[in-house]
């Protein structure tokens, strides 16, 4: 389960599908100040992680969002097209794979800074990669 804190990303909307849960988030499409989502984990035990973002693809979207993953080897950046539907499930980008600590280490955050069209933010997931 993953718990987030918000500045901004007040629009809510299920008018395109797929998303997780009732409904997504997104930006409003307003640039004039910076909108960041955070989004925490609460992994049962260290190890490596693929880390996924959902979001519902269209034309109007960003194809710069700022994403952040912040591990236990430090941070990396990830640029993320919304207008690209989704390969995993039409649903999840992979961001990455990386090695997170057991419990509420890490975060992954999404902004819409500089952004150039709508940024949603729908769900982050934590996947245990086999080694």
């Amino acid at each position: 389960m993953t718990t987030r804190t918000r500045k901004g990303f007040k629009a809510v909307s299920s008018s395109l599908a797929p998303f997780v849960g009732t409904a997504y988030r997104h930006d409003g499409n307003d640039r004039r100040r910076k909108q960041s989502a955070e989004f925490l984990p609460d992994l049962p035990a260290a190890g490596r992680y693929e880390v996924r973002l959902a979001y519902t693809a269209n034309p109007n979207r960003a194809t710069n969002v700022a994403v952040s993953v912040k591990h236990a080897d430090g941070a990396e950046a990830v640029t993320v097209n919304q207008r690209k539907p989704p390969p995993i499930d039409k649903l999840w980008v992979s961001l990455g794979t990386f090695e997170f600590a057991k419990g509420k280490a890490g975060s992954v955050t999404v902004t819409n800074a500089d952004a150039h069209g709508y940024v949603v933010i729908d769900a982050i997931q934590w996947l245990p990669v086999e080694t």
